[in-house]
């Protein structure tokens, strides 16, 4: 896609300089990077084992308690690493496979990120479901 991300979050992911085809932004990422939602918290970045091991140089292991996973924490949260996400049966290789490229960067497609959300079915995700319909029926991709 040819949009341009100027937040410096994503600067600071491509600083990271993870290994390609190793990962992908997740979570509400897709949702921002499309510009459907600002980036408010974080991004979320799902990887294989591998990158997850190397990436532990870059932040602490936190264990997150109200979704049961570990993540590398960098940023003081404001990127956090995992490997396994808490909603559903996420298939990371898959996800990486099928990513979007957005400015150089790998977004989960936005059918991932519907099916988690409506599996998770927290406060927000409701009208993330409703942004991310009015947002596809408005013609984009």
């Amino acid at each position: 896609m040819d949009l341009r991300l100027v937040h410096p979050l994503f600067d600071r992911v491509r600083a990271l300089e993870l290994p390609p085809d190793t990962w992908v932004i997740f979570g509400s990422g897709p949702m921002i990077a499309r510009g459907i939602i600002p980036l408010e918290n974080d991004l979320d970045i799902m990887c294989l084992p591998a990158t997850w091991d190397w990436a532990r140089q870059f932040g602490p292991l936190d264990y997150l308690e109200t979704e049961g996973v570990y993540v590398i924490s960098i940023e003081d949260g404001a990127i956090t690493l995992g490997t396994g996400w808490a909603y559903g049966d996420i298939d990371v290789p898959e996800l990486i496979t099928r990513a979007d490229m957005i400015d150089g960067l790998p977004f989960a497609p936005l059918d991932a990120v519907v099916a988690y959300k409506k599996i998770a079915a927290r406060p927000k995700d409701a009208l993330h479901l409703k942004l991310i319909d009015d947002y596809l029926a408005a013609g984009h991709l």
